[in-house]
This record gives C-alpha cells, sequence and structure tokens, in this order.
C-alpha cells in the first residue's frame, strides 16, 4: 500500500541544470539574520558548502567556487552565541555550527 507524501515533508528541489551544473546563480539557499529593530538583513550566509557533483565537475575544475548552499528547508536554532543549521532532504544527515559574532555570519 502506497501513501501520498506528507504535504510538509521537505522534498528535494530540482534546479534547471545543463550537464548537471545548475543555471541558477548561488547561492541555492540561505540562512539571513535580520535586526528585529530596523527590519534590516545584518547578513546573508549560503545554508551549506557546494554539493560535491557541482565542486568535483571537471568543467568548473579551474573555478574556485564559493559555498553555493543547497535548496532545502533547513531547522535552525539559535542561542546566545551558537547557530545550529541542520536539513537532510537527500537521506544524508546534516549539522553545521556556527559561533555567532555581533552583525558577523
Amino acid at each position: 500500500r502506497q501513501t501520498a507524501p506528507r504535504p510538509d515533508a521537505a522534498l528535494p528541489l530540482r534546479l534547471p541544470s545543463i550537464d548537471g551544473i545548475p543555471l541558477l546563480k548561488p547561492p541555492r539557499d540561505r540562512i539571513t539574520a535580520i535586526d528585529l529593530t530596523s527590519g534590516e538583513p545584518v547578513w546573508q550566509v549560503a545554508n551549506a558548502g557546494t554539493p560535491a557533483n557541482t565542486a568535483n565537475h571537471p568543467v568548473l575544475a579551474a573555478v574556485e567556487l564559493p559555498r553555493t548552499g543547497k535548496p532545502t528547508r533547513s531547522g535552525l536554532v539559535l542561542t546566545k552565541t551558537l547557530l545550529f543549521a541542520s536539513a537532510a532532504p537527500d537521506g544524508s544527515p546534516r549539522c553545521e555550527l556556527s559561533i555567532r559574532q555581533p552583525g558577523r555570519p
């Protein structure tokens, strides 16, 4: 018996690509810190590193790639000094930790 996927389930997104290289400019997804007083973004950072299939692509061998992120729904937990981000839509568990500095990612 098959069941329908939950509508709120985090599903991997398919980006348009040529030869496995996404056509959309990175970052694919990002984490943004917003000043709650002004409503303005303080900093933004890609939500993950560059996927191996992109970073190791022979066509991009001479290109220095930044963190491109992955198109996912990340779970975030913020403490006074730490930011935890996790997501695993492709079945590969991942958890990243950032040490929080005022005004910096």
